[in-house]
């Protein structure tokens, strides 16, 4: 599976194929089984697309065009990452200049490569020292891409789902959505699984093995909540306290989505 593709799908709006599915989605439109009329429907809609136009029938119509603009705001999947590392250092930077360590419930990655004889923030900060935060999502590749892009799709899929909005008849609306599009099985197979699974921040902070994996991950989730929603607010703090995210970082993860 592309889990890039749909990835990218998802976040990039200012590609013809990525337009054309999240219209699909925020239409409540099923693609025609057979004809013209589907063979036009389809045409430039790449697999990528299509799966992030079924992801985002999640959102609600209100819900994907909030969604559209935080995404606009973001950039494509590589932002991601980079947002979670310029966060990273932003708040480890305040941190280290009020003599505070700060805690990310992970190895400290402000001292990370430091020892004991680490000296007093000098106004400089030394990217080094965040050697151990983990890859942006952007520098890796292959299966190790696959499988953080995939992890990323789940927190959005969970998230999009946090408020219980998608009751019987929109899971099956949604369900025949993917079947019209038919995509690649592994694709379909994956989507149904995140779609049916209960909604769980412990599976979600279970996927989070680095520092960087947690920030991107709650970027993702913040992203498709409704931030002013109480239901969606508690959602992102659950998962904040279940990835051990320190709350004085979190301000820093949310600002990008917020201007």
């Amino acid at each position: 599976m592309d889990a890039k593709a749909i990835l990218d799908g998802l976040l990039d709006r200012t590609q013809r194929a990525t337009q054309a599915g999240m219209n699909m989605a925020e239409e409540r439109s099923l693609i025609p089984p057979a004809g013209n009329e589907r063979n036009a429907m389809l045409k430039g809609v790449g697999t990528g697309a299509l799966a992030a136009g079924a992801i985002a029938l999640l959102f609600g119509s209100k819900g994907t065009r909030k969604f559209a603009g935080k995404a606009a705001k973001l950039g494509g999947t590589a932002a991601i990452g980079g947002l979670a590392y310029k966060a990273y250092t932003e708040w480890q930077a305040q941190q280290a200049a009020q003599g505070g360590a700060g805690n990310t419930g992970r190895p400290d990655v402000s001292t990370a490569g430091t020892g004991a004889s680490a000296q007093p923030f000098s106004g400089t900060l030394d990217l080094d020292q965040f050697e151990q935060m983990g890859t942006p999502v952007s520098d890796l590749v292959d299966d190790e891409a696959t499988a953080r892009c995939e992890s990323i799709i789940q927190a959005m899929i969970s998230a999009a789902r946090a408020d219980g909005h998608v009751d019987d008849d929109e899971m099956a609306l949604i369900t025949r959505q993917i079947a019209s599009f038919e995509l690649e099985r592994d694709v379909t197979s994956f989507l149904l699984s995140e779609l049916n699974k209960p909604v769980s921040v412990d599976a979600i902070a279970a996927l989070a093995d680095t520092p960087e994996t947690a920030a991107e991950l709650y970027i993702a989730s913040a992203l498709v909540v409704d931030m002013e929603s109480q239901a969606e607010r508690a959602y992102l703090d659950e998962l904040a306290a279940a990835m051990q995210i320190d709350p004085g970082l979190i301000p820093h993860l949310e600002a990008p989505l917020k201007e």
